[in-house]
């Protein structure tokens, strides 16, 4: 943990570097992720997304619908843009491996 660091991209503004004088673990953050702020605005958005996009299908229509909601939210956060970019990629990642599994799977059973 780098204590005294701001992360601003996070929305923490500050953190205490005092940690010996019997502060309680995780109390440590004056100010957490705000509510309403950029990074929490982005994690409900992410949150709909990956319900949206939980199973994969074997259809064109799905894949062209994933990429194109991927990029629609990676651009809509410009200030966190690679950020946003590591997660919701990964999300896609995940997708193309299970769709591969679950193609491998039937394959095996013809």
């Amino acid at each position: 943990m780098l204590h005294g660091v701001k992360w601003a991209f996070l929305g923490v503004t500050s953190c205490n570097t005092n940690m010996k004088k019997g502060v309680p673990r995780g109390a440590f953050m004056k100010k957490k992720i705000e509510k309403y702020g950029m990074v929490y605005n982005f994690f409900k958005d992410y949150y709909v997304f990956i319900q949206e996009y939980a199973v994969p299908e074997d259809n064109d229509l799905f894949w062209e619908s994933v990429m194109h909601e991927a990029d629609k939210l990676t651009k809509k956060y410009k200030e966190i843009e690679e950020y946003c970019k590591d997660l919701v990629w990964a999300h896609v990642r995940v997708l193309e491996r299970q769709h591969k599994e679950i193609g491998h799977q039937q394959r095996l059973k013809i």
